[in-house]
């Protein structure tokens, strides 16, 4: 018999292969530009990574996928600025350590849970440079 938390992480990946798959799709349709809306939903798909990830026991991603769902928020709030392209290329990083370059697919997580607490010190502390002009 699988465990209760065997049966939760398989669901959160099962989920996170789709969340992923829908924050792919706003990353390419935004490649010129990202409206407040994308921002938003940037920000739900995070966040619900986060809430999925913290009921899974997956204490890096918890703290990875609140970290971006932040970042998010933080990018809607420099609109109407031109967010730059090294801003949007943080999250998408953000993304393939995740994916490990594979589409839609969470098959990264186990080999880059170090570098996953490394993206999420950088990010926060790009956010704390940054926050000023905000």
């Amino acid at each position: 018999m699988v465990s209760k938390l065997s049966e939760l992480q398989y669901l959160f990946y099962a989920d996170c292969g789709k969340r992923i798959k829908r924050i792919d799709s706003i990353l390419k349709c935004g490649e010129h530009g990202i409206t407040a809306n994308d921002y938003d939903v940037l920000y739900q798909e995070f966040d619900s990574l986060y809430g999925g990830a913290k009921a899974a026991c997956f204490p890096e991603l918890e703290n990875f996928f609140f970290a971006l769902a932040g970042y998010a928020r933080f990018l809607k709030r420099c609109l109407p600025n031109l967010v730059s392209e090294r801003d949007m290329r943080l999250i998408r990083e953000g993304v393939d350590l995740v994916t490990a370059g594979e589409s839609g697919q969470c098959s990264g997580i186990e080999e880059n849970r170090e570098r996953l607490l490394v993206f999420v010190k950088q990010l926060s502390e790009w956010m704390q440079r940054h926050s000023k002009g905000v």
